[in-house]
């Protein structure tokens, strides 16, 4: 049972295990700011969220009542037993060798708008680029917060407002039409939200119907945004890691790989985050 209460504007959590650096450091979220070595702010919705953690307790502010509580609760994944899954990654002897360099992680349940258009922007790309970008396209058509350099996350009507142009000058380069048609398509009703309902093979056909969503991008907005957490983002990278880690190096068929992720069971999307994080640790080749 979670820990928590409410104090002067903040959210304080007890007996919390989640490594704030390796959770926003891990590539799921491009926004999370570093301010020292264990405080951190993002533009959360309409709000600038600052997060801090000594010891076993982490705060969050602004948190006034109950339903922000919620919302911070839902977002950081607090109420999943994520010890229970560390402890089934050290039961295994190749999973194990995740755990001393991405303990702590969580998986992040982002707003799904700003998680598709974010990783049709990740596409080719390295984190610092995808953070530059993406902080762009916020100050382009977002919403400047108060008086500070802050803005929101832009809604799907101004970004299909701006013109390819607008897009290429804030460094989306060859993605610009694929982030143009993407907002026009959910501004016209693509079922964005439902796609958490419906099952993780028909969630990510449907995501696949939008320009510039792949197979590795759509796991990618199923796990971090659309509650599928036995989506298992593969890349070529990625595939070289598993390689390492599970054959020996050797080259494997679609189908071993697709066994490998099914044995893993309904968090794999959530060991993949581990084992991501450990290969980038480590530099495996």
């Amino acid at each position: 049972m979670m820990k928590a209460t409410i104090e002067k504007g903040s959210l304080y959590i007890f007996d919390c295990d989640i490594d704030l650096y390796r959770t926003f450091n891990c590539g799921q979220a491009f926004r999370w700011k570093s301010v020292s070595d264990s405080v951190f702010t993002c533009v959360l919705g309409e709000r600038i969220v600052t997060v801090s953690k000594e010891a076993d307790c982490i705060a969050i502010s602004p948190c006034e009542n109950e339903i922000d509580k919620a919302f911070y609760t839902h977002y950081f994944d607090l109420e999943r037993d994520y010890t229970a899954i560390e402890d089934y990654m050290l039961s295994n002897t190749v999973l194990s060798r995740c755990i001393p360099y991405a303990k702590g992680i969580r998986i992040l349940n982002q707003a799904p708008f700003e998680t598709l258009i974010s990783f049709i922007i990740s596409a080719n790309n390295n984190i610092k680029r995808i953070s530059k970008t993406i902080d762009n396209l916020c100050a382009a058509a977002g919403r400047r917060i108060g008086d500070t350099n802050h803005y929101t996350f832009p809604t799907p009507q101004s970004i299909a407002d701006l013109s390819i142009e607008d897009l290429l000058k804030i460094g989306t380069g060859y993605r610009a039409s694929y982030i143009k048609d993407t907002a026009i398509r959910i501004c016209e009703g693509f079922p964005l939200e439902e796609l958490r309902d419906l099952d993780y093979c028909t969630a990510k056909s449907k995501l696949m119907e939008l320009k510039g969503v792949g197979g590795k991008v759509a796991d990618c907005i199923l796990l971090f945004s659309l509650g599928h957490y036995n989506a298992f983002p593969m890349d070529v990278w990625m595939k070289r890691a598993v390689n390492a880690l599970f054959f020996n190096g050797k080259q494997v068929s679609r189908d071993e790989l697709c066994a490998l992720i099914e044995s893993l069971g309904a968090n794999a999307g959530i060991i993949q985050q581990y084992i991501f994080h450990y290969a980038r640790q480590i530099g495996i080749k």
